[in-house]
Order: structure tokens, then C-alpha cells, then sequence
């Protein structure tokens, strides 16, 4: 049991070490798979929003072209 602990003694700065890294890169996962996901999102809207801005272009078209201007007196 001594000899474990002694161990551990000695070697405390380096477990902290790896448990660091570990927290780290398990955080840095997380993160990625949040990007991720709203980069899914994203692309989701913007095919759903996509014909209603082809329509409002569209109609935008229309109503200029059907504008007459007078071209003076």
C-alpha cells in the first residue's frame, strides 16, 4: 500500500497532466459536434427559405417592370 501511494506521490503531476489533456479533448469534441450541427441547421434554413426569396424576387420583377414613368410634360 505504501509503495502505491508513494507512487502516486511522485508521479501526481503527470496523471494531472493526462487528466487535463483528456478534459480538454473531450471538451474540444463537444464543441465540434456543436458546430456541426448548427452548420446543419444553417443549410437546413436556408433550403427552406430559399423559394420564398425566389418568389419575392420574382414579384419584384413583375411590379417594376409593370411601373410606368412618365416621360415628361
Amino acid at each position: 500500500m505504501k509503495r502505491i501511494l508513494s507512487t502516486l506521490k511522485e508521479k501526481r503531476p503527470e496523471y494531472f497532466f493526462e487528466i487535463l489533456v483528456l478534459i480538454i479533448g473531450i471538451y474540444e469534441a463537444f464543441e465540434l459536434s456543436n458546430y456541426g450541427d448548427d452548420q446543419a441547421r444553417k443549410r437546413a434554413k436556408i433550403e427552406i427559405l430559399r423559394p420564398f426569396r425566389q418568389g419575392m424576387d420574382k414579384t419584384f420583377c413583375l411590379i417594376t417592370n409593370s411601373i410606368t414613368v412618365p416621360l415628361g410634360i
